[in-house]
């Protein structure tokens, strides 16, 4: 993971993380920021302020994007590889529940609706009818 200041496009550091990163959400705070680690099967939650990684949380197989909840407590891994979504509770460091979506969804990016507590999965594959 590179750490780049936006002003002068200086790379500040490099913090190693977990095989095959891809998606990436940041807290509303700033202070930690989430990495999907595909080839791993985690996700890695870094300590923005000290550039370092603060946990490592297993997941299903094939994360590929991780989102923040509106509340901030809770962020949520897509894992293409499983055709799940798993909840993670940020405090505990913990996956919390995991969602079936469907064994070829190929579950991928994540949004919110926060005023209608929804939350929407693309898929690119084929998700179960529900």
């Amino acid at each position: 993971m590179s750490v780049v200041d936006r002003g002068s496009g200086e790379t500040l550091a490099h913090i190693p993380i977990g095989i095959g990163p891809l998606g990436a959400s940041v807290t509303r705070d700033a202070a930690r920021v989430l990495v999907a680690c595909h080839n791993a099967n985690e996700v890695a939650i870094l300590d923005a302020a000290a550039q370092a990684v603060e946990a490592v949380v297993p997941t299903d197989a094939g994360p590929v994007q991780v989102s923040v909840a509106p509340d901030q407590a809770f962020a949520y891994v897509a894992n293409d590889g499983a055709g799940t979504v798993q909840k993670i509770d940020l405090a505990a460091h913990a996956v919390v529940a995991t969602i079936p979506i469907g064994a070829s969804a190929g579950s991928h990016g994540i949004a919110f609706a926060p005023a209608a507590r929804l939350m929407f999965v693309t898929n690119t594959g084929r998700a179960s009818n529900r």
